[in-house]
């Protein structure tokens, strides 16, 4: 099964310096890993054809806001970004 990994970034446009930033990941198919550090998926060679076909994977962006300059009290807010991989048979 052939796979490209490949690396994404998110950047806060304008930089507003916010720290509380976390990312999840869902929808890989089991030979797909994402590495968090890097922002890299990677992937295993893998015989199970069923593993064969289309993944929609969900990446969940979510950062906390602060409400004014005290930045006493906070907002989340989150934003979702969606892709799909293809999984497809090695054909030799």
């Amino acid at each position: 099964m052939g796979l490209i990994p490949g690396q994404f970034d998110l950047v806060q446009d304008p930089a507003c310096g916010y720290k509380d930033i976390s990312f999840d990941v869902s929808g890989l198919p089991s030979l797909v890993t994402y590495d968090p550090i890097t922002n890299m998926f990677n992937y295993e060679q893998s015989n199970d054809k069923s593993l064969a076909g289309t993944h929609t994977v969900t990446i969940l962006a979510s950062v906390a806001m602060p409400l004014d300059y005290t930045m006493d009290t906070y907002m989340m807010v989150e934003t979702e970004i969606e892709f799909i991989i293809t999984v497809e048979l090695c054909r030799v």
